[in-house]
């Protein structure tokens, strides 16, 4: 009786750790604190052409790489690598222009389409797990974790 007691105990310590080990991605304060994206995100989508994701990135979908604690976005946008610096306070974001970028020539036109993009940027969010990149409240940009 008291070895079921003792492991219906253990199971359920270990069921609620499980729980609690898996934070969901939130922009929401936590406590009057923000959540930063930090780390790695995949683009899924662009505002503005009525191209596929498939057809303006055919060789790779852009990444980018969110440092918060040091301003640094690096990645790659469909072609060419870029990196530089932003500014942020609270959900406003400003990334610093010019971003240094390689100049391989790309096929597909996204590449330019994803760094014009990223200059209108001046809002962040998330939602359900995903990055979103704003211009005012209009979506431009969304990103998926690595």
């Amino acid at each position: 009786m008291i070895f079921r007691i003792l492991c219906l105990l253990l199971l359920l310590i270990v069921s609620l750790t499980a729980c609690k080990s898996r934070k969901n991605l939130s922009s929401a304060s936590n406590h009057g604190q923000i959540i930063y994206p930090e780390g790695f995100w995949n683009l899924v989508y662009v505002s503005g052409p009525s191209k596929s994701m498939d057809a303006l990135y055919p060789v790779q979908k852009p990444e980018l790489n969110l440092r918060f604690k040091d301003s640094l976005i690096s990645g790659n946008n469909g072609c060419n690598t870029y990196r530089g610096r932003f500014s942020y306070q609270g959900h406003r974001i400003d990334f610093f222009q010019p971003l240094l970028s390689t100049k391989m020539a790309c096929k597909g036109g996204g590449e330019a389409l994803f760094m014009e993009t990223l200059k209108k940027i001046n809002q962040w969010s998330v939602r359900n797990d995903s990055l979103i990149f704003q211009m005012g409240s209009l979506e431009m940009m969304i990103f998926v974790r690595l």
